[in-house]
């Protein structure tokens, strides 16, 4: 679904959400701030590997409610997350139709609003592999990513979309499940859902209005699946 969203609706609005981005920090560049605070290669590295760790969370904390017993919690989990792949993921995605700042400049070469965010994000990449370390994946996977977009090849997980941010729906509603089972854990997650969310637009990913879409829309998902299956849900062995 996310490969057919530049062919129903080509991208639009990445001028748009720029200039939101600008005009909520004032005049200034979201990723520019983080940058200027988080100004060493090893935090950059430390945040995409995040980045990286946030796909095995997403299918783990989906396994586990899965697999745990049936309940209120379990089905409202499974339910809160089919929702938000289907409105923020295909709906919102489709309408809101966007590439994101990393390929910005390859998809009109008139555009440099984020030359100095990708120009310093090489940086700290080569010096990273300079050092015999991990450079920063997310270069690599965007380049992966535009050449399967460029040449119409379908690959794992290809597509281009940044409006809403995926990454930051799906770590909101882990912390919102797993605090719901542990209190402690949902902090955990909850940290690491900020951690995604720095991610996602100081990684050239996202603007930093996709997660402020998708964070609270996924909140209310999981308030009006809450209430779904209080009203309709019932346990398998009540309906014997």
């Amino acid at each position: 679904m996310k490969s057919l969203i530049p062919l129903i609706h080509p991208f639009e609005y990445d001028h748009l959400f720029h200039d939101i981005d600008f005009w909520l920090l004032g005049g200034n560049e979201p990723w520019y701030l983080v940058h200027s605070i988080v100004d060493s290669p090893y935090l950059i590295s430390a945040i995409n590997y995040c980045y990286k760790i946030w796909f095995f969370l997403l299918w783990g904390t989906l396994s586990y409610f899965l697999l745990v017993s049936h309940s209120e919690l379990r089905s409202r989990y499974l339910l809160s997350w089919i929702l938000c792949w289907t409105i923020l993921g295909m709906i919102i995605a489709m309408i809101l139709s966007c590439a994101g700042p990393a390929f910005t400049v390859r998809l009109d070469v008139s555009n440099h609003d984020y030359d100095a965010l990708m120009q310093l994000l090489h940086q700290h990449s080569s010096w990273l592999e300079s050092q015999d370390l991990t450079g920063v994946m997310a270069l690599k996977t965007q380049d992966a990513l535009w050449q399967s977009y460029a040449n119409g090849k379908e690959m794992l997980g290809s597509g281009i979309s940044a409006m809403p941010s995926m990454h930051v729906s799906m770590a909101v509603l882990m912390t919102l499940g797993m605090n719901a089972v542990n209190r402690k854990l949902g902090l955990v997650f909850g940290i690491f859902a900020v951690i995604i969310f720095i991610g996602s637009f100081s990684l050239g990913w996202h603007y930093l209005v996709d997660g402020l879409v998708s964070a609270p829309v996924t909140v209310l998902i999981w308030v009006v699946s809450g209430r779904i299956v209080q009203r309709f849900g019932q346990e398998p062995e009540k309906l014997n």
